[in-house]
């Protein structure tokens, strides 16, 4: 029998953001994927707001392959958004009103070093290839409610010097043109405020709000920041001392994995 990949819908109850979280779940139902498996080469990664989730390659740059991302209904059905050239890298990548945009790494000298951003509709055919002239290295991407994409990730974009690095980001026009950047600011105390490793995002309507953490013990707050390129900072209260820390967004919920 052909191995079957089955993903469980669940819904999380989250306690946010007051003194301890705490969550619970329950799974509601469990459906069998189609065309998938567990070694397919792909993992999990984010759901947009219909519950869809979306699978990125493990490996990126794949010899002779077109890079693809994975759609998943909630039915079990699956599409493919497949990038026209094999050897670019996924450096973020963001559900949109239309279909999922993709911003790509094309490791070309010819290039000039900008990125590339590829825009699919809902059925996962290229609608539009774009160059995008941005200073900074992506780590993540959300469009906003009016159509408008915001970047988040670090510059400079090249070297190895992690102390030398300042997160902050860019935002475009619904042409994928820079009209804004922006950097985060330093903490109270000085520290510089990184984005944590999961990179996840979420658009409401005032913005895109991603997690950043600060310090050696870390100190974790949500960023918010409007289409104009204003900064908004929100502590939070984290369990102290956890090896560990994930964070999932949900509508007007930030909840913690630890």
């Amino acid at each position: 029998m052909a191995p079957r990949f089955i993903v469980a819908i669940a819904i999380t109850v989250a306690g946010i953001l007051a003194t301890r979280p705490s969550f619970a779940q329950q799974i509601t139902s469990d459906v069998v994927i189609s065309g998938a498996s567990l070694n397919d080469g792909y993992m999990g990664s984010e759901c947009d707001d219909d519950g869809q989730l979306y699978r990125l390659p493990v490996s990126t740059r794949p010899d002779g392959k077109g890079v693809s991302l994975m759609r998943v209904a909630k039915d079990g059905s699956t599409l493919l958004f497949t990038l026209p050239k094999p050897a670019w890298s996924i450096q973020a990548f963001a559900p949109i009103a239309v279909g999922l945009a993709v911003l790509v790494n094309p490791y070309d000298a010819a290039s000039g070093g900008s990125w590339h951003m590829y825009r699919f509709d809902r059925q996962g055919n290229l609608q539009s290839e774009r160059t995008v002239a941005i200073d900074l290295h992506p780590l993540a991407m959300a469009e906003t409610k009016s159509g408008m994409t915001i970047i988040v990730g670090y510059r400079p974009r090249a070297g190895t010097d992690n102390e030398a690095r300042a997160y902050g980001g860019a935002i475009l026009n619904a042409s994928d043109q820079v009209v804004k950047l922006f950097e985060f600011p330093a903490t109270g105390d000085g520290d510089k405020w990184t984005i944590v490793h999961t990179h996840r995002m979420a658009v409401d309507d005032g913005g895109a709000s991603i997690i950043l953490e600060s310090g050696n013990d870390a100190n974790y707050s949500i960023v918010t920041i409007s289409e104009s390129g204003q900064i908004r900072m929100l502590p939070l209260t984290t369990v102290r001392g956890a090896r560990y820390h994930d964070w999932f967004f949900a509508n007007g919920v930030a909840a913690e994995q630890y």
